[in-house]
């Protein structure tokens, strides 16, 4: 098993704005659950 990616991270700029990045592990492409996940998105406000 892999080490996975880190789950958050934190760039610091001088500006007014805040992005916070947010990572999970998810199914792959190929996955046949990946259309219910892009209904579901969609559901809650994906973008």
């Amino acid at each position: 098993m892999h080490k996975p990616a880190r789950s958050a991270g934190l760039i610091a700029r001088r500006t007014e704005q805040t992005h916070l990045l947010l990572g999970t592990p998810a199914m792959g492409r190929l996955d046949e659950r990946r259309y219910a996940g892009a209904v579901l998105d969609a559901a809650v406000g994906g973008g």
